[in-house]
């Protein structure tokens, strides 16, 4: 007797296909779940790692002068937080916004840090999101919509 390369002698469950498909197309429809719970630890992780990295640039001399510090303003901690808590803002049931929301003194800062002043270098609180970081973002959210198939 010959065998068929493929052996389909198991069957398909098709209730529990449908199931699982079901599963991730429920998650793929609401991503609320991930923009709440996945994503804003690895934005905090990001940020965190952004902020505590050397490429921020101390002030100015003349800036020290005025404000009695080498520090930038990010290292008051203030920028830092604003980027970091209450994220996602604006979050709707397939989208969700991170960073700065407007009209808050946080933003005006940012803006000013990346407008860099007088001469002074940018200050950027937050960078655009690189090649990298965009793959681990939409690996870290096809796994979780596959989740949805278990």
């Amino acid at each position: 007797m010959r065998r068929s390369p493929v052996d389909v002698s198991g069957g398909l469950d098709a209730e529990a296909l449908t199931g699982s498909l079901k599963g991730m197309v429920d998650r793929l429809d609401d991503l609320d779940g991930f923009y709440r719970r996945e994503l804003p630890e690895w934005w905090r992780y990001r940020q965190t790692l952004y902020f505590a990295s050397s490429k921020i640039p101390r002030n100015d001399p003349k800036t020290i002068a005025l404000k009695g510090s080498s520090q930038p303003l990010v290292d008051t901690g203030n920028l830092r937080a604003a980027t970091m808590r209450n994220q996602p803002f604006n979050l709707g049931p397939n989208d969700a916004t991170f960073g700065l929301r407007k009209g808050t003194p946080e933003m005006k800062l940012g803006v000013l840090m990346y407008s860099s002043p007088r001469g002074a270098p940018q200050r950027k609180a937050l960078l655009p999101l690189n090649a990298a970081e965009r793959r681990d973002v939409v690996d870290m959210m096809t796994d979780w919509i596959m989740e949805g198939a278990r």
